[in-house]
């Protein structure tokens, strides 16, 4: 990059947006100007720091709590999805511990539940 100053924005989903300036002097060194509703250094959230010549944005939470799964379809929902299962391992054998009784998820989950989370697996449905 130029020397310069820039703006730098980090987004991310159940996080508050952090906007800082940053500047980029001749020698090419990166420094930290402002963050807005933030701190340039620190140990506090929200907060932006810099190390050689990588910038890190650390954000801070908005507080909204998701709703709670307390249904299939909620738990499809929060796997993003028909589309967040496909292929998708992790969710395939969580929800099998969960019919087998290995874990809760929120809610009981029945033989139809498991089968259609295998279609969702497979791509069908």
């Amino acid at each position: 990059m130029e020397v310069g100053t820039y703006q730098v924005t980090w987004v991310l989903s159940g996080y508050n947006e952090l906007k800082a300036t940053m500047k980029i002097n001749p020698s090419g060194e990166i420094s930290c100007v402002t963050v807005d509703t933030g701190l340039c250094g620190g140990s506090g959230t929200p907060r932006v720091s810099v190390a050689g010549n990588v910038v890190t944005g650390y954000l801070k939470q908005t507080g909204i709590i998701p709703p709670p799964v307390n249904n299939f379809y909620a738990w499809v929902d929060s796997k993003g999805s028909k589309a967040g299962l496909l292929s998708n391992l992790s969710a395939l054998l969580e929800i099998c511990d969960a019919y087998l009784g290995f874990v809760q998820i929120g809610f009981t989950v029945t033989l139809s539940d498991l089968l259609t989370t295998c279609d969702y697996y497979l791509g069908f449905g």
